[in-house]
């Protein structure tokens, strides 16, 4: 992450502006990994009750 944020300094400060779509896929990418890590090990653990419920209602297709 350090380095995701130098390169926005540095593209900031060199006011690139083609790159910034760049900067912004860098973290879409970030954000969509870190999603699928907690969704993943969200489906490993064995809840019950309503959240269970609630977050089962949420995933039917």
């Amino acid at each position: 992450m350090n380095a995701l944020t130098k390169m926005t300094q540095a593209i900031r400060t060199n006011r690139e502006t083609g790159a910034v779509s760049i900067e912004y896929l860098a973290i879409a990418l970030v954000v969509a990994v870190v999603v699928g890590i907690v969704i993943a090990a969200a489906s490993g653990i064995n809840l019950t009750g309503p959240f269970q419920d609630a977050v089962n209602s949420i995933f039917d297709y």
